[in-house]
């Protein structure tokens, strides 16, 4: 019931109409009579009033009845409504709060597990860095250790390999003077000679030393690859004392491919051309026939010399251009002396190769180490700096190999001791020759 209504006096309605008997009770046309009208057109009657009001009176009672318990059924429901109402209000702003809490401690959380990983992945890699310093610290202690072991095993080698060539050195060197049947002391240029199918093969001895290889800067005309150098060979050799002579080739190849041929008149008088019209590549063949038909003393072989073996044999203790002097004009050997060194007048031009031992030999008794035919080094061609160096061989690789001396060919100036040239090791050419030597085998 609602506080602000007055209560209602349901008997006061009847108690008026009971009061006037003769009164009618109004009909509603449209409504349908009810107990109460029946009731009330009984209380005309004097002896039925009494009956009337009871009836009356439940009527009204009943009917104010159902009235509170609809007015109750419908607060009921309206109150039922705004709790419904107020309690889903309540849920759905609990849920936003639950989510809007969940979702502020989720950010919390993946904040502080962000945090937590990066201060994890942090110390980790302090931790990783930390290892890494002491495996690296560790293995560079470790590879100092070891580069100390393997040096000082090395040296421990070296030395014993140096102990071990020195005491082969002597040896070798024993066997050299016994193949030499000369002393300690033996001469630069002392003769042996050895007999290679009834051909005489003979040597000159060069001992071992040291000289200036190459020419000064004051040498007229010099090549810009003959830089000075001051060059030790540890080792004495023998060396040919005239270029290979057609004999010497023909009796071991078969063949002679010589441009100029020796005539008979001069091999009636035992005299003989240089083997000319060879390449390196030939020369390696005529050596290797030379060392497989045991021709050698045992211990030594035959070969080309290196290009510091035949400048010191072609100087013989000489600095100058040549080994008699400053000048070439075709009198002292064979070249075109229509171009001469260190003179103005012109000489001799033969125009082909001279038989050997026509001119002057040097100090240490060696035949045309100037003109004639160039002669082939073992080593490959290549530009050599100018610190000292002890036993040279020239460059591992190349292209082309050198030779030396100069030809008949060529003007005077390409016939100084100091003068290179090179070509390729297959190349022939009619004024390309070689010259032996017999040195211990390596």
């Amino acid at each position: 019931m609602r506080g602000d209504e007055p209560k209602r006096k349901p008997l006061s309605f009847v108690k008026c109409y009971a009061a006037s008997p003769k009164t009618a009770i109004p009909e509603t046309p449209s409504v349908e009579r009810s107990p109460l009208s029946f009731v009330k057109a009984s209380a005309s009657s004097a002896t039925g009033a009494t009956v009337a009001s009871a009836l009356l009176g439940e009527s009204a009672s009943e009917r104010l009845r159902r009235e509170l318990e609809a007015e109750r059924e419908q607060l009921r429901r309206e109150h039922e409504a705004a709790l419904a109402a107020a309690r889903e209000r309540l849920r759905r702003e609990h849920e936003a709060t639950l989510a809007a809490e969940r979702k502020r401690l989720r950010k919390e959380r993946e904040e502080a597990e962000r945090k937590r990983a990066e201060a994890e992945l942090e110390a980790e890699r302090e931790r990783l860095r930390k290892e890494r310093e002491a495996e690296l610290s560790a293995e560079r202690e470790r590879l100092r250790k070891e580069r100390e072991a393997e040096l000082s095993a090395e040296r421990e080698r070296l030395r014993k390999e140096r102990d071990a060539e020195l005491e082969a050195k002597r040896a070798d060197d024993a066997k050299f003077w016994a193949f030499l049947n000369l002393r300690t002391n033996a001469q630069a240029g002392t003769f042996r000679t050895l007999t290679i199918k009834d051909v005489r093969y003979n040597f000159r001895y060069c001992p071992p030393g040291t000289f200036q290889m190459g020419s000064p800067k004051s040498e007229k005309e010099r090549g810009n690859d003959e830089t000075r150098r001051e060059v030790t060979l540890t080792r004495g050799f023998l060396i040919l004392e005239t270029p290979v002579t057609q004999r010497m080739w023909t009796s071991i190849m078969g063949t002679n491919p010589s441009r100029f041929k020796i005539g008979f008149g001069d091999r009636l008088l035992g005299r003989d051309l240089p083997a000319e019209n060879v390449s390196w590549n030939d020369c390696q063949d005529f050596i290797k026939r030379l060392n497989d038909g045991d021709w050698a003393p045992v211990g030594f072989e035959f070969r080309l010399p290196w290009e510091a073996e035949w400048e010191y044999a072609c100087r013989a203790g000489t600095t100058t251009p040549f080994f008699w002097g400053s000048t070439l004009n075709g009198d002292n050997a064979n070249c075109n002396g229509n171009y001469p060194y260190g003179n103005v007048l012109k000489g001799r031009n033969l125009e082909k190769t001279s038989t050997v031992w026509r001119y002057s030999a040097n100090a240490w008794g060696l035949f045309d180490m100037h003109g004639n035919v160039w002669e082939w080094c073992a080593d490959w061609y290549g530009k050599y700096a100018a610190e000292a160096w002890a036993d040279p061989t020239g460059p591992t690789t190349g292209s082309y190999r050198v030779l030396r001396g100069g030809s008949w060919n060529d003007g005077a100036r390409l016939c100084r001791s100091a003068t290179r040239f090179n070509d390729e090791p297959a190349n022939r050419l009619f004024c390309y020759g070689l010259r032996l030597v017999l040195g211990l085998k390596r």
